[in-house]
C-alpha cells in the first residue's frame, strides 16, 4: 500500500506540471527579424538585356547584321552658337531608317582616309533619302573622337551619326584590312556588300536610296 501511494503521489505530481506548462504560451523564436519585416522589390535592370546576338561569321557576306549601340557627342546649338558641347547621346539598330540600305562605316579618327572618306560622305549626304548612316569607332579611339569631329565640322550634319561601339559591334565585324571599312546591309539587315580602304562614292552610290 505503501508503494502505490508513493507511484499515485508521483503521478499527480507530474500531471499537475503538465496542465501548468499546457495552459503557457510557447516561447517564440528570436531570429533578429522585425515582425514587421518585408523584403524589399527588387531593383529595375539598369539596361534591358541586348537582342539575342546572331552566330557564325558575322563579317562574311549574308550574314545578319548584329545590334549596335553607339554613343555620340553631339553639339547642342542656339541662335548658330554652341549652347553645351559634348553631349551624350545612345545610338542603336533600332533608330535607323527601316526601308533602305544602312551603310555603317568602321573608322579610325587619326587615319587621313578615313578623313577624305569623311569628307566624300558629307558632301552626298543629300542622297541618303531611304538609306541611312552610321559611322563608329573602337572605345580605345573615344579620346580623339571629338578633335574629329570638330575637325570634320560633324555638328553641321545632324543626319550623320557618328559615336563610339559600345555593343562589340566591330570585332564581330571588321576584317582586319584597311581603314575605313564600309559594311552596306539591306533592309532586311543582311551584309551584301564590304568596301576597304578609301572609296568614291561613285563605288557605292547604287547601295544608297
Amino acid at each position: 500500500m505503501k508503494k502505490i501511494g508513493i507511484i499515485l503521489l508521483m503521478l499527480c505530481s507530474i500531471s499537475a506540471v503538465y496542465a501548468q506548462k499546457k495552459g503557457q504560451p510557447k516561447p517564440k523564436q528570436d531570429n533578429g527579424i522585425p515582425k514587421n519585416f518585408k523584403l524589399p522589390p527588387s531593383p529595375p535592370p539598369v539596361f534591358d538585356p541586348p537582342p539575342p546576338m546572331p552566330s557564325g561569321d558575322l563579317s562574311a557576306l549574308g550574314s545578319i547584321m548584329p545590334p549596335f549601340l553607339v554613343v555620340t557627342l553631339d553639339t547642342i546649338k542656339e541662335n548658330g552658337k554652341v549652347k553645351k558641347p559634348l553631349q551624350f547621346k545612345q545610338y542603336t539598330h533600332n533608330d535607323v531608317k527601316k526601308d533602305g540600305n544602312l551603310l555603317v562605316v568602321i573608322f579610325n579618327p587619326l587615319c587621313d582616309h578615313c578623313e577624305h572618306e569623311t569628307e566624300m560622305l558629307e558632301q552626298n549626304l543629300n542622297s541618303f533619302v531611304q538609306s541611312d548612316l552610321v559611322m563608329m569607332v573602337s572605345p580605345q579611339f573615344k579620346d580623339y573622337l571629338d578633335g574629329f569631329n570638330k575637325k570634320m565640322h560633324v555638328s553641321q550634319f545632324p543626319t550623320l551619326k557618328v559615336g563610339v561601339d559600345s555593343l562589340g559591334f566591330i570585332k564581330k565585324t571588321i576584317l582586319y584590312d584597311q581603314l575605313p571599312q564600309l559594311n552596306v546591309y539591306n533592309k532586311d539587315r543582311i551584309l551584301i556588300k564590304t568596301f576597304t580602304g578609301q572609296i568614291p562614292f561613285d563605288s557605292i552610290r547604287n547601295y544608297v536610296n
